[in-house]
């Protein structure tokens, strides 16, 4: 056989592979009038947010109303403090419990695009697996911003003491809210905050407990508390195989001692503002960092939580302030 042979297609398959493409289709939408409008239900604006070629989506575990204002707040602190720190900056107002597939145009039945918003998501939407996230569009081109790269913008802003109280809160402050959701929340509580569900069904239950694993690795508390956040991962595949074995440290003393540093912290944030609104004449982001992780701490908190009652008991600047803020955004 020659070189020019063997390199030669045979006459027939030729002919076959000629008459191809014998049919082609048309590219695959990236979306449905079915999903659209699932996202639209998910969305809610902010209010007085205008129109413009630059829309940004505020990505958020879950909603829930304040008091009975009609307003949604996010359900977890951090998002909280995010939504609080962008109706700040951008002069406009937490969203109402209208979503966006309840405001259509009147042109096409779809809700209007450009209309920055805040959105529930499932924490498998960030690449870190954790919310919030900023989701930027403009002119056709979309940024997803996570939380780290939020967490970075932050405190690049932040100068002097700012730098001081904004550590403390999202450390020492943070991990007395972690230690709620993990040892004292119930599972249906935490499907409505971490999976903005009511249904306390098997499968809902399997999936916070997803929700769980991934948070426990947020914000660097499995650094600060190893043994607690690998203790959290061990219960988790406890629950799946039906077996539950002891703790190797005393789980109650490392709790107690997290939330006795919280409650020293805020302490000395309470005495620290005193008579005054906040650290800024408006809310800045320290003010939207502790207001965030406080309004939680009071919304969520439950009886056999201690550190919920000595807030609204005993630091009455905190609560204060905490209600300064977030008034100012409703």
């Amino acid at each position: 056989m020659t070189e020019s042979s063997w390199k030669t297609v045979p006459a027939p398959i030729k002919a076959i592979f000629d008459t191809f493409p014998l049919r082609t289709f048309s590219e695959v939408p990236s979306s449905t009038p079915a999903s659209d409008r699932h996202i639209a239900a998910r969305t809610h604006a902010f209010v007085g947010a205008k129109p413009s070629s630059t829309r940004a989506v505020l990505g958020v575990y879950g909603l829930h109303e304040y008091k009975t204002t009609g307003r949604l707040l996010a359900s977890d602190p951090l998002c909280l403090s995010q939504q609080l720190s962008f109706c700040q900056r951008n002069g406009v107002k937490v969203p109402t419990n209208i979503s966006l597939a309840k405001c259509t145009t009147q042109s096409s039945g779809i809700a209007t695009p450009s209309l920055s918003s805040v959105m529930v998501l499932s924490h498998h939407a960030s690449a870190e697996s954790e919310l919030p996230i900023l989701i930027e569009e403009k002119q056709g081109r979309r940024v997803v911003r996570g939380f780290k790269t939020i967490q970075a913008f932050n405190a690049s802003h932040l100068k002097g003491q700012d730098v001081m109280f904004a550590q403390l809160i999202d450390s020492t402050v943070y991990d007395a809210w972690m230690i709620l959701v993990l040892f004292y929340l119930s599972d249906e509580t935490r499907l409505r905050v971490y999976n903005d569900v009511t249904d306390a069904s098997w499968f809902s239950r399997i999936s916070v407990f997803n929700s769980m694993a991934s948070l426990v690795k947020r914000n660097g508390f499995h650094l600060r508390h190893p043994n607690l956040a690998a203790l959290w991962d061990e219960r988790v595949r406890q629950r799946l195989v039906g077996r539950v074995t002891p703790a190797r440290f005393d789980v109650q003393m490392e709790v107690a001692q997290v939330v006795e540093h919280a409650d020293r912290a805020l302490a000395k944030l309470n005495e620290y503002l005193g008579d005054k609104k906040g650290f800024a004449e408006t809310p800045g982001m320290v003010d939207c960092k502790l207001a965030g992780l406080v309004y939680s701490l009071i919304r969520w908190g439950t009886d056999d939580f201690t550190l919920t009652e000595t807030v609204k008991a005993t630091y009455p600047a905190l609560v204060a302030h905490c209600e300064w803020v977030v008034e100012a955004c409703v």
